[in-house]
């Protein structure tokens, strides 16, 4: 399964995306970046990849608007380059409006396992520098997503996680 696909896979299958919070550090630059119209899309993107939850909802989002003439994405950089500035902080305003988990424990989990998937997705671009220069960002996005289930599961089963 191509990546694209996997990603369209995971977004459909997880309604529970609308219950996960981003990283408040990264959201706060992601913001702060996007709403300066001068910033490069690669500098916003280079920010919003550093979150899963961030980058899905922006991929999410820019392949819901795919029209005649539009394929689907699954890079950030062409998420934000498909929504625009305006639209990505309006997706922003609305993740970080988001109900935080109740517990401590609970987001501390959930904070190391998005560290993972950061990391997962630094190797990722990693071995596409090496290997696959065409699909860098593709194979970060994808090395990002590998522990979205277990992200998923924590929003979901809480204290019997």
């Amino acid at each position: 399964m191509g990546a694209n696909n996997y990603t369209q896979s995971l977004i459909k299958k997880s309604q529970l995306m609308l219950t996960l919070c981003a990283d408040p550090t990264i959201w706060n630059s992601a913001f702060n970046l996007v709403s300066n119209k001068k910033t490069r899309v690669s500098d916003v993107a280079a920010w919003c990849m550093c979150d899963p939850v961030i980058s899905m909802e922006l991929i999410s989002r820019a392949n819901a608007v795919i029209t005649s003439g539009f394929t689907g994405l699954s890079s950030v950089e062409e998420a934000i380059t498909r929504l625009g500035y305006d639209k990505v902080k309006d997706i922003l305003y609305g993740i970080v409006r988001r109900p935080q988990l109740k517990t401590m424990e609970l987001r501390r989990k959930f904070a190391s396992i998005r560290r993972m998937a950061y990391q997962q997705g630094m190797i990722a671009k990693f071995f596409a520098e090496e290997l696959a220069k065409s699909s860098i960002d593709k194979s970060q996005t994808v090395g990002t997503f590998m522990l979205l289930g277990e992200m998923l599961a924590i929003a979901s089963f809480k204290d019997d996680y």
